[in-house]
């Protein structure tokens, strides 16, 4: 609708700075208690103590070179503070303080790493006049068939399974990235995989296949995470340590480690958003182009 897009594009934001990375403050009295010196390089899974020293010394930026452009998902935040910070800004800040590394930018979900695109102002025409209506398109078939106002979410909602933390180096074993890293992990559906082939179809790749006229298809499914912490690879992040972190430290993302807890879901989060990165480079380069939220009225189911 007309008004619809008025209202999206009138209140459409771009944000154009850098990120920077601060030498984070001192734990606070919870994390000295709770870690332990180790030599830093090993799995705390081979030993029973964390493996952070009393007094942090920041480890080194994350060294991997990134490719493309990025649009990410926003999720919905809880306990949102005088500052703005919400839940998940503080599960990123506070663990990267914990492992003594650069925080990420933003909590986030990828939903389409590594675009390809020469032309940085016509992507971003694209993400703000055309990827809407293509998320409308399919916010009204998947109401069509529920026939349910209350699923006539923008995004359907993700759910998250459980964690990992793990490491990999590019091209060994299948590894694409050198990284250890931290997240949540959550689980794609049907109507999440019908939304990655439109926007991969809307922003990936400039050619086309001469006998279809169609972008090569995507190559595999969705794996959808949220990622707390990032790290170089030859660091492994302590899981044990996570583990205690997210407790303690994270209560609304507590059934996301409970181990004895066997459902499949351990709680869902609504996505709010959607942003435009600049992944290009290493992590401390990394731009937000521009941002916007979906409007309450097509927020669907509330969380």
């Amino acid at each position: 609708p007309s008004d619809f897009m008025a209202s999206i594009l009138g209140g459409f934001s771009s944000r154009i700075s850098h990120y920077r990375v601060e030498q984070p403050a001192k734990p606070s009295d919870f994390m000295a208690s709770t870690l332990a010196k180790d030599d830093g390089r090993t799995s705390c899974d081979e030993h029973d103590h964390a493996i952070l020293p009393p007094e942090p010394f920041l480890r080194p930026p994350l060294r991997f070179v990134f490719r493309g452009y990025s649009i990410w998902l926003d999720l919905e935040q809880s306990a949102v503070d005088a500052n703005g910070q919400g839940d998940l800004d503080r599960a990123v800040s506070d663990c990267a303080m914990m492992y003594n590394v650069h925080p990420i930018p933003a909590p986030h979900v990828t939903a389409l790493y590594g675009i390809a695109f020469d032309d940085e102002s016509e992507l971003r025409r694209i993400f703000s006049s055309e990827l809407m209506p293509v998320i409308l398109e399919e916010r009204g078939k998947r109401m069509r068939t529920t026939g349910d106002d209350l699923e006539g979410a923008c995004w359907p909602d993700l759910d998250a399974t459980g964690f990992l933390v793990d490491t990999e180096f590019e091209g060994r074993d299948g590894g694409t990235m050198d990284m250890s890293w931290a997240e949540i992990t959550m689980r794609t559906s049907p109507e999440h995989e019908a939304l990655l082939d439109r926007i991969h179809d809307l922003f990936q790749g400039t050619s086309r296949d001469a006998e279809t006229n169609k972008h090569p298809p995507r190559r595999a499914a969705w794996v959808p995470h949220l990622s707390i912490c990032y790290d170089n690879p030859e660091v492994k992040l302590c899981h044990k340590k996570f583990i205690k972190f997210i407790e303690e430290r994270c209560p609304t993302l507590r059934g996301a480690v409970d181990e004895s807890d066997q459902s499949s879901v351990k709680f869902s989060r609504r996505v709010k958003g959607l942003s435009l990165w600049k992944t290009t480079g290493t992590m401390s380069e990394w731009i937000c182009l521009s941002e916007f939220e979906f409007p309450k009225r097509y927020s669907g189911r509330r969380l």
